[in-house]
């Protein structure tokens, strides 16, 4: 997801001044936050742009410090205004008393109400601001007209008017007071709170508050960063109004926090909010739209939304790339979200090809250290994972994990996330000891850091009680499981995958404490809402079937076992085709496991069918083909079915010889089992010359 940038000082400041030469400003302050501090200042006294992140680079592990200090005494920048004189103006400033190009002819010393104006401020979309004064109370305040243009009845001014309401509900320390509202001469005001020296200095703090807000979020210290945008929006909404670019950009930037805090359904409703704004004011391919449409993309796949985030996202990597170009940064990290929906699809070939795409040309362009490398890194990882290339996932993990750690911190999320990814690779090595300890301490730093229910916090809880699990601390793994499905269950709601996942997680530890029913009736409900919630192909679906299979394979529930898979492989066949390569690819695992569990009449009757599908329509130098005459003949073997057996294991032979040469595994299994089959029954002469071939062919 990406931030919106809007966070700048009003874009018409004057140069910065200094007072003295160059040489004069190398008398700094030895310690960096001093030093950047006096910059800040500097800045503020000469009427430049106040770059908080520039100067939290110049003071790396304190930005945090630098920042509370910057917001502390955040106040002075009212003071300094004063010092310097006016304060620049919006862009058709003409001066006061003045005619602008609009048509309002609002001047000094015109009286409108209880109020007589001295100067302009500001203007927004809909309205300008001025400095007035309020004649019965004597006092100075912020005087809100509504543009002349603008009838009563007109639609911007009933939103005019509900602003009115709102603002006067409004009580937060951040936020300006509104004195009063009224009409005069047929046009609307809304009277606010003045602070020190002009109404300026207040867009001035939002767009401060907004910055600062950034730095903390990429601290990642999100509920600070919240109440900075939090009072950023409430300023720029009073004064600019709801649909003036610099309020949208707060709003995008409230969305990333709600997301960073796993708050999806409130991430999502902003996304939806702004967007429909930005496709009404700025047409449907403009940046800051794409931007937004990107970020919902985001938000929906999070929440198991995967079609609408699958149609969204190709629609922003298609106009990004006729906008700016296939290898631009916005297009890569478009296509990075993309290929993350196609992976929650389960269309991993897809998803690998466009992320080493992507990694690359992000390498090209930042360098391989830099942050949105590292990000887009991260999604190759998961692909990695899923696809069991652990040796290159761990690398992977490891290098970013060391760049994080020197870039972000050792308890930023981005870090801890990695160090999960790092525990979940080391856990399918079976490297169960160094898996435990990296997750024990991330998870310690993820409580210290985020709170024991932040999403990054339950992600490192539950890598933790996998290897746990795994090293038969049950008790442990059962408490952590618990507590993980106590929250899925709140935040997620019932019918969520991590929800299924939990389930089936939990139910693995019951069933490994010897708690049978609940296990089993925990699988039976995450299956059923899986299959009604999620479809019969989706990779969650596939994961949660095949846990709850298991079980029933393992614990001799036969009569379940049996009618499950016959309706699973039904659903198959009506979601995908009878003849369809991945059809015929699942029916084949089913094979192998009633063999596992010595069913293999059941396995036999699978594969008659199985091969008499494949050999109809798949290539006959397919090597699927091969394998299912060889599982056939073996499972027939097994069942001393012996000249169908030998049949079987002579055309798997055959094929195999034909795709992979005499001397490899595959035909060498087959040898074994022919030599197999015939001591079994009964052929010494038979059995001796294949076992000639076998020999042979291990020379």
């Amino acid at each position: 997801m990406r931030r919106d940038h809007r966070n700048d000082l009003p874009a018409d400041q004057p140069p910065e001044i200094y007072d003295g030469t160059s040489a004069g400003r190398a008398e700094v302050a030895t310690d960096p936050v001093e030093g950047a501090l006096r910059d800040y200042y500097d800045a503020l006294y000469g009427g430049g742009r106040l770059d908080v992140e520039e100067l939290c680079r110049r003071c790396p592990g304190r930005e945090a410090e630098l920042c509370s200090r910057i917001d502390c005494f955040g106040d002075v920048a009212d003071g300094l205004a004063d010092k310097r004189g006016s304060l620049p103006r919006e862009p058709g400033y003409c001066g006061e008393g003045s005619v602008t190009s609009d048509g309002n002819t609002e001047r000094s010393g015109q009286i409108l109400g209880d109020f007589r104006i001295n100067r302009e401020l500001g203007r927004g979309g809909m309205a300008r601001v001025f400095e007035a004064e309020q004649i019965s109370l004597q006092r100075r305040v912020a005087l809100k007209i509504l543009s002349a243009e603008r009838t009563l009845t007109d639609p911007d001014a009933v939103k005019f008017q509900r602003e009115a309401v709102a603002g006067g509900k409004q009580q937060h320390p951040g936020i300006v007071v509104l004195y009063a509202q009224g009409e005069s001469g047929g046009r609307r005001f809304l009277a606010m709170e003045l602070e020190e020296s002009s109404g300026e200095p207040s867009l001035r703090k939002a767009a401060l508050s907004n910055k600062i807000g950034d730095v903390y979020y990429e601290l990642g210290l999100y509920s600070i960063a919240e109440e900075h945008y939090s009072r950023s929006l409430a300023v720029r909404k009073l004064l600019l109004g709801d649909e003036h670019p610099d309020t949208l950009a707060t709003i995008n930037n409230l969305a990333l926090v709600y997301w960073r805090q796993d708050r999806l359904s409130e991430a999502e409703d902003i996304n939806r909010q702004v967007l429909g704004i930005r496709r009404r004011v700025l047409g449907e391919t403009e940046p800051k739209t794409l931007e937004t449409k990107g970020n919902l993309a985001v938000v929906l796949h999070l929440r198991g939304q995967l079609a609408e985030a699958e149609e969204l996202s190709i629609e922003v990597v298609e106009e990004r790339e006729q906008a700016v170009g296939p290898d631009d940064r916005s297009t890569l990290e478009a296509k990075h979200n993309l290929a993350l929906v196609w992976m929650g699809l389960g269309q991993f070939k897809q998803a690998e090809t466009m992320l080493r795409h992507v990694v690359e040309g992000m390498g090209l362009l930042l360098g391989e250290e830099h942050l949105a490398t590292i990000r887009v890194r991260d999604g190759l990882v998961k692909v990695l994972f899923v696809k069991s290339d652990l040796v290159e996932a761990e690398r992977l993990i490891r290098r970013n994990l060391e760049f994080k750690r020197r870039a972000l911190g050792g308890d930023h999320p981005d870090t801890l996330i990695s160090m999960g990814d790092l525990t979940n690779v080391l856990h399918g090595q079976k490297k169960l000891p160094e898996a435990e300890g990296v997750a024990r301490e991330a998870l310690e730093r993820a409580v210290a850091a985020l709170g024991e229910e932040h999403h990054t916090t339950v992600t490192l809880m539950n890598a933790l009680a996998t290897a746990l699990n795994d090293q038969g601390e049950y008790a442990e793994a059962e408490t952590l499981y618990r507590k993980i499905l106590k929250l899925d269950l709140r935040d997620r709601g019932d019918e969520h995958p991590d929800t299924l996942i939990s389930l089936v997680n939990l139910a693995g530890t019951l069933e490994n404490r010897g708690e049978l029913v609940e296990a089993e009736e925990l699988l039976a409900r995450a299956f059923a809402t899986a299959r009604r919630v999620l479809g019969e192909i989706h990779p969650t679906t596939e994961l949660v079937f095949n846990g709850y299979i298991y079980f029933l394979a393992i614990h001799k529930k036969t009569g379940t076992m049996d009618a499950t898979i016959d309706d699973v492989i039904v659903a198959w066949s009506q979601a995908l085709g009878d003849e369809h390569p991945e059809t015929l690819t699942r029916i084949h695992r089913m094979v192998h496991l009633y063999h596992d569990v010595g069913r293999n009449d059941r396995a036999v009757q699978l594969l008659r069918g199985l091969t008499d599908v494949a050999d109809r329509v798949l290539p006959e130098n397919s090597f699927a083909v091969a394998l299912y005459h060889f599982s056939y003949g073996v499972c027939l073997l097994d069942v001393n079915r012996f000249t169908e057996a030998e049949a079987q294991l002579l055309v798997a032979h055959r094929r195999f010889r034909s795709l992979v040469g005499d001397n490899q595994m595959e035909v060498r299994w087959t040898l074994k089992n022919l030599v197999a089959l015939y001591c079994a029954w009964g052929k010494p002469e038979k059995a001796a010359q294949y076992q000639a071939l076998l020999a042979g062919e291990k020379e």
